[in-house]
């Protein structure tokens, strides 16, 4: 979900013409021209994406499959024991 929100937040690549430079730099916002002209962008501000209830389900669906396998994997042995050997290891 980062990945495609921060593709559509990057700005298009377009190449500025001698003129348009000349212009941003007599109207005295050099930083602008410099990042322009350089190329250098540092990436968007501020990423903004949403939340939707899909990927609330996906979530919630994946957080009960972890706790589902870690209850298994954890009680599995006792599967393999007969009652009385299981009555014996609790007490």
């Amino acid at each position: 979900m980062l990945s495609t929100a921060a593709a559509e937040a990057a700005p298009e690549e377009k190449e500025h013409s001698q003129e348009e430079l000349y212009e941003l730099v007599v109207g005295g916002d050099t930083t602008e021209a410099f990042a322009l002209d350089s190329g250098t962008y540092a990436g968007p501000e501020h990423i903004d994406f949403q939340f939707g209830l899909a990927e609330m389900l996906i979530l919630v669906a994946a957080e009960f499959l972890i706790i589902i396998v870690a209850i298994c994997k954890g009680g599995s042995f006792i599967f393999k024991l007969q009652p009385r050997q299981i009555m014996t290891t609790l007490s």
